[in-house]
């Protein structure tokens, strides 16, 4: 009895360690990124709209009990851990002052002191109108300009140690946020207050005008003729569109959201040309932009289809876009849901969901991104990658000009290249196969799915002073290929 119990016990013993064997072996096979935080990044353009505060809306402080200490905390930590150096914080003149005209700063204070311990620069946006003061309208008289200057300078001397990036209001070019109406004369009036603030009491603190929904190139102008170069130091947009490379080049998609929206969509190189012309210190930020992961919700929602997976390659071609641009400062909207308005609907763009936080594929994919691609980074754009497609997948009848390259170099000078086909994103796709040929840049490639953060070896096929990477995978997101000396694995 007991050689049997011995024997059972040593074929118990075999067949754990054959499943120990398959195991190992399958974590051989499929290696992962390793993740860095803001407290080990140094430098990076990525950045994502802070919203413990709920962004753009006249909500009193005592109508923000439900946000406690301990979720601030939680957020600022979701932030560290998502790699980002830069926050959008956006503060409506109403977060502070009450209807009394009483300034309640406790969360303001743990939100600036927070992000700053976990060494993320903060770009705080100044917005909205009072109750009390202007009647929830834009400060658009002299009178009203007054009042908010008192308020203003009140966050300045109290955050000027902190925060060295100052933004004048989110989106005047549109009703949702400078009532009654948009005027560019009005928003340049409250600009040259602002400037004038921001000069005496942080004199070398940067200022972020503009801010524009979409890239409307008629409210740019105006502004530009008005004057606002003479008062900024930065100008940003919010590319809130379907196809994230419209802001590239020419393309067409069909619109049944608000007409605002349905204007045709300007690349980000008209916008730099004016500013050339004017004053070419003047930067270009990517200040806000977002895609929801669900349909029915709040603010700009696209024409779908919606989910998460959906929102997540978005996120990628969105940040990869605007880098290929040399924006300096690169935000996503927003790191959290939150519910706004009389019904409190939700708005899903956060890569965070709104009760437990859990993270979104979004997030994730941010998060791989940033891991990456960190540092000083600049796109150079060779156009010397020459695809072959080998298999079609579910891209039917795909071209290959229809490929988007991307290529980044660091102040290190590594190399990635990012590549994706310019479709309408789906939730499920068989991917392409495709090669590129290119000259030899890279000595042992790898090949990185933002989405999942996989790292895999690639064939390389050699031919004198060029390189064929074979058998890639082509998808409507992006992967990236470097040498892997320049990535760190789990």
């Amino acid at each position: 009895m007991l050689v049997k119990k011995r024997k059972y016990f040593q074929v118990i013993g075999l067949c754990l360690c054959l499943v120990a064997i398959c195991i190992t072996g399958c974590d051989d096979k499929h290696t992962y990124l390793r993740h860095q935080t803001s407290l080990s990044i140094d430098a990076a353009p990525w950045s994502v709209e802070f919203n413990a505060l709920p962004p753009h809306i006249d909500k009193y402080p005592y109508e923000l009990t439900s946000i406690t200490s301990g979720r601030i905390d939680s957020l600022i930590d979701f932030a560290s851990q998502l790699g980002v150096k830069w926050v959008r914080l956006s503060i409506n003149w109403s977060n502070i002052v009450d209807t009394s005209g009483t300034y309640h700063w406790e969360q303001m204070d743990q939100i600036v002191d927070g992000l700053t311990s976990k060494r993320i620069n903060i770009s705080l946006c100044i917005n909205g109108g009072h109750k009390l003061y202007t009647r929830s309208q834009a400060p658009n008289t002299p009178e009203k300009i007054e009042s908010w200057k008192i308020f203003t300078k009140s966050l300045i001397l109290r955050y000027k140690d902190q925060i060295d990036h100052w933004e004048l209001w989110n989106e005047p070019n549109t009703v949702w946020f400078w009532k009654p109406r948009p005027k560019a004369t009005e928003y340049i009036e409250l600009m040259k207050a602002f400037h004038e603030l921001i000069k005496k009491f942080d004199p070398q603190a940067k200022i972020i005008g503009g801010s524009l929904a979409r890239l409307d190139m008629e409210f740019a102008d105006s502004l530009l003729r008005a004057g606002i170069g003479n008062y900024i130091d930065v100008i940003s947009f919010h590319p809130y569109n379907e196809i994230p490379e419209a802001t590239l080049r020419p393309i067409k998609v069909s619109v049944k959201t608000p007409l605002w929206y349905a204007e045709v969509d300007n690349p980000v190189s008209r916008l730099q040309e004016r500013l050339d012309a004017i004053n070419p210190a003047i930067s270009i930020w990517q200040g806000e932009c977002g895609y929801p992961s669900q349909d029915n919700g709040s603010g700009w929602m696209g024409n779908g289809p919606w989910s998460p997976t959906i929102q997540a390659k978005w996120l990628l071609r969105r940040m990869l876009v605007d880098l290929s641009s040399n924006a300096d400062v690169i935000s996503y909207f927003c790191l959290a849901e939150y519910t706004t308005g009389r019904n409190d609907i939700l708005n899903s763009k956060g890569l965070l969901t709104l009760n437990q936080l859990k993270m979104k594929p979004a997030y994730r994919a941010y998060q791989n991104l940033i891991t990456i691609l960190n540092g000083n980074l600049k796109a150079v754009n060779t156009n010397q990658y020459q695809a072959e497609i080998q298999d079609a997948g579910s891209f039917y009848n795909i071209n290959v000009k229809n490929i988007q390259f991307v290529e980044i170099q660091n102040e290190k000078g590594h190399r990635f290249l990012a590549y994706w086909i310019v479709w309408h994103m789906q939730d499920m796709v068989k991917e392409a196969i495709i090669s590129i040929k290119t000259e030899n840049i890279f000595s042992q490639p790898v090949l990185i799915n933002l989405l999942s953060g996989e790292v895999s070896k690639i064939e390389v096929q050699e031919d004198g002073n060029s390189q064929r990477l074979q058998r890639l995978p082509l998808a409507d997101f992006p992967y990236i290929i470097t040498d892997n000396n320049n990535i760190r694995t789990k």
